[in-house]
Order: structure tokens, then C-alpha cells, then sequence
């Protein structure tokens, strides 16, 4: 049973016009834990806001448009256990 994390989850604020309030881009790489492979074609999910994304080929993903703040992100990919 394997469990991917998280890494380098890099968190940019900024403010767009039109917005009720600030947002920030959500961005990292997910990888599988114990060898660090990347996990291409990994659904990213933020639950509270309803939107997905899904990796690249190298394990990367961006989130834009998510308002600042503490948010907990849902990774699935076919045949791993998520973490959150």
C-alpha cells in the first residue's frame, strides 16, 4: 500500500480585478512517496471549491484563481491510497 504526497507546493498571492477578494495560484508536483517517482495523469481535487486538475507528464499541477487561505487538496491516481 503506497501513499503520494506533496512536494514542492509552491503558494503565489496576488490580487485580480473583479474579485471579491484575493487569490493564489496552488502549485506543485505529486509524487509517489517512498521512491519519489512523479505520478503523471494524478487528478488533483480541491474539495471545498469543487475543482479538479490533473498532472502533467512530469507529476506537475497548477491551481489558479483559489481564494487565499488554508485549503486541503484531494490527489487520486489509479491504484495508490491518497494522503491529504
Amino acid at each position: 500500500m503506497r501513499i503520494c504526497y506533496f512536494l514542492l507546493c509552491i503558494f503565489s498571492f496576488f490580487s485580480v480585478a473583479g474579485q471579491t477578494g484575493p487569490v493564489q495560484i496552488i502549485r506543485g508536483v505529486v509524487v509517489e512517496r517512498s521512491i519519489g517517482t512523479p505520478l503523471p495523469g494524478a487528478t488533483i481535487t480541491l474539495p471545498v471549491l469543487g475543482r479538479s486538475v490533473t498532472a502533467d507528464s512530469a507529476g506537475r499541477f497548477r491551481l489558479d484563481g483559489v481564494t487565499v487561505g488554508r485549503h486541503i487538496l484531494a490527489v487520486t491516481y489509479a491504484g495508490i491510497v491518497t494522503g491529504k
